[in-house]
């Protein structure tokens, strides 16, 4: 006669009753055990905190053409989880708080350019400006996705 240590013994979680950790059906109940697994997933971050943290990265790497915008928006796509949708999302919104900044100082230039009169060079800022967006929110929504892909979180 075998005899289980308290080691091979776990509870299960619908009725209480204490069965063996090899078991995948509860004998009490018979409510699969094998549920409990995926409770092992880390919970997926909110939306804004995965978005602060990929903007970091978006922000300190974004002087590498392409890859600074996708390492932002990849940090925040696996931080939001494996919704491909929604951690593209993200690593939008990552990259407009890391494009702040450059895009504060887009309007104060197009701003000096109105009052210096010079028109011609004001639209260039527009064009700059209308390109920068597309390359920062394209390539983070592209990180986003990708991020989403290699994410082991749970479902947000």
């Amino acid at each position: 006669m075998q005899t289980e240590s308290t080691s091979d013994l776990k509870f299960c979680q619908e009725c209480g009753a204490e069965i063996s950790t090899k078991v995948e059906i509860c004998p009490e109940c018979g409510v699969s055990q094998e549920q409990n697994q995926t409770s092992s997933q880390r919970e997926p971050s909110g939306r804004f905190t995965a978005a602060v943290i990929g903007s970091v990265g978006s922000f300190f790497f974004g002087w590498i053409p392409i890859l600074g915008p996708i390492v932002g928006g990849f940090i925040a796509g696996y931080l939001r989880g494996p919704d491909k949708q929604e951690s593209a999302l993200t690593g939008v919104i990552a990259n407009v708080l890391a494009s702040i900044p450059f895009l504060l100082f887009a309007i104060f230039g197009v701003f000096a350019q109105i009052v210096e009169g010079t028109v011609n060079t004001f639209l260039g800022w527009i064009i700059l400006v209308a390109i920068s967006v597309a390359y920062f929110y394209g390539f983070g929504a592209f990180g986003g996705w990708a991020g989403a892909a290699f994410s082991s979180r749970a479902e947000p």
